[in-house]
């Protein structure tokens, strides 16, 4: 099997943040890797439905195939994930994602907080977008915090369509992917010092024959703070390994 991948982004975050974890992908995957856009994020936007998981699965479909890993950081690894459940994938790379994002439990935002913050995007998109970038960036491992000054010179030419931020979150307040572990094969990495994602979400992932877990140093935007690559490169080949 000669593997391709299509790359999933987070919530609210431009193209341009992605491309360093695509190129270091190309390096070490050796295959096709394809970025997967979101409605309203770098192109037009019809409306709410587009941010429903049929929408997306028709959206991309024509990218998607047996061969295919979805690499989803954040958000994206949850819509991967939901995505596997609709389409036949060759497996699933969370990174930095939350089986359910919000809730009671420590692993989770709490709903009260997940609440405030939604209704200061809808009122003020430039304070929480900093705020966002904030939490971002806790525990980067780069020093100078390079990451955050590469995501404010990004957001600087960013102009998504605002209802698409807001039915995104929507979106990440909403799925929960409890069912779909262990469906497909997957690898789920997290961060020791995730702001977004506490690093305690472990516990909710059981380690199976096609669930494997990693845990790095950083914080929740590790993906762009340290090369990933080599480690997904390895857990597809030991993949396909098994399947020979």
């Amino acid at each position: 099997m000669a593997l391709n991948i299509a790359v999933i982004g987070g919530w609210n975050i431009p193209v341009s943040v992605m491309k360093p974890l695509l190129l270091d992908l190309e390096t070490q995957c050796r295959c096709p890797v394809q970025m997967l856009d979101y409605p309203g994020y770098e192109s037009g936007y019809d409306g709410s439905q587009d941010w429903l998981i049929p929408a997306l699965v028709e959206r991309w479909k024509p990218y998607l195939n047996t061969e295919t890993v979805v690499v989803g950081w954040s958000l994206g690894g949850m819509i991967a994930l939901s995505l596997a459940a609709c389409l036949p994938l060759a497996g699933v790379v969370a990174l930095g994602s939350n089986v359910q994002f919000q809730g009671s439990a420590p692993w989770q935002m709490s709903s009260a907080m997940f609440r405030s913050f939604s209704r200061q995007v809808r009122s003020d998109y430039i304070q929480s977008r900093n705020t966002f970038i904030d939490l971002v960036t806790a525990g980067d491992s780069r020093p100078g915090s390079a990451l955050k000054q590469q995501l404010i010179a990004a957001y600087d030419t960013f102009r998504p369509d605002l209802k698409s931020i807001n039915d995104s979150l929507a979106m990440l307040g909403e799925l929960d992917v409890a069912q779909t572990i262990g469906t497909v094969p997957q690898l789920w990495i997290f961060a020791k010092d995730d702001a977004l994602v506490p690093v305690t979400c472990v516990s909710q992932i059981v380690p199976q024959a096609m669930t494997h877990i990693r845990v790095v140093s950083g914080g929740h935007g590790f993906p762009f703070s340290a090369p990933i690559g080599r480690e997904i490169h390895q857990w597809c080949a030991t993949m396909l390994a098994k399947q020979v």
